[in-house]
């Protein structure tokens, strides 16, 4: 039976206040480095690129023709004043989306000006980036929806962003768990935020014990990563030996 090393930080409610007995004894300062360092890195990867603070929107495509701009009456309605009213359009049509500009509006792709191009090819290794100004969209899936995931790199979320509140660090949320593994059949299913259903498999529970009463658990699947988000969890990062951290 492995171990894995937990590092939370939660709130709890009174009663599963720990004392101070309890804590095992370990580096208190590295811990609290560690910490730091896992949550300036959080810091970094929301502002970054691919972070979730320069997001501005997710659309569902139906089949056919799906004009974009910023006028109201498109189909799908990007941010007022970031591009022309009627920039294009997008075509979805058999699992294939293609994508043409509008005449007079500059959209590229690594930095390409384009008329007109595919945007998702189930057969492509990577699908493309559309680009105007200070925005950014592509294409994704999920089972059989396409949707356009748009960024705005001068959004007011990324611009005005001040950092994350967050308690202090508190070494009675140190804890050690106990991995069982599961047998090879047993599976899970979870459910997107779009309420689409598929079955994983299980890698098995981490099982751990707060105050010497609570039984806290979950079950861990082969991606471990995905997993936990779905479970509600912050990013991770692992460790060699078997050995994860995770950051609640």
């Amino acid at each position: 039976m492995k171990v894995i090393y937990l590092s939370v930080i939660l709130v709890m409610l009174e009663a599963c206040t720990s004392k101070k007995s309890d804590v095992p004894s370990f580096d208190l300062a590295a811990y609290q480095l560690e910490l730091e360092s896992w949550h300036q890195k959080r810091v970094e990867e929301l502002k970054g690129p691919t972070g979730y603070l320069n997001l501005a929107g997710l659309f569902w495509l139906k089949d056919g023709i799906n004009t974009f701009g910023s006028g109201q009456k498109n189909d799908i309605i990007f941010p007022e004043g970031k591009i022309a009213e009627r920039a294009g359009f997008l075509l979805l049509k058999n699992n294939i989306v293609t994508i043409e500009a509008a005449p007079a509006v500059a959209i590229k792709t690594n930095g390409q000006p384009i008329k007109a191009l595919v945007a998702y090819h189930p057969d492509s290794v990577k699908t493309p980036e559309m680009e105007y100004e200070s925005l950014q969209w592509f294409i994704i899936r999920r089972d059989d929806k396409f949707g356009v995931r748009l960024r705005d790199f001068k959004t007011p979320e990324l611009e005005n962003f001040r950092g994350i509140e967050r308690y202090p660090v508190d070494a009675a949320w140190r804890l050690e768990a106990k991995f069982e593994h599961s047998d090879s059949t047993k599976r899970i299913d979870i459910t997107n935020v779009l309420g689409q259903t598929t079955s994983q498999p299980s890698l098995g529970t981490l099982i751990l014990q707060f105050a010497r009463k609570n039984i806290i658990w979950m079950h861990l699947m082969r991606r471990v990563t995905i997993t936990l988000r779905c479970l509600g969890m912050l990013p991770m990062r692992k460790k060699p030996m078997g050995l994860v951290d995770i950051y609640m």
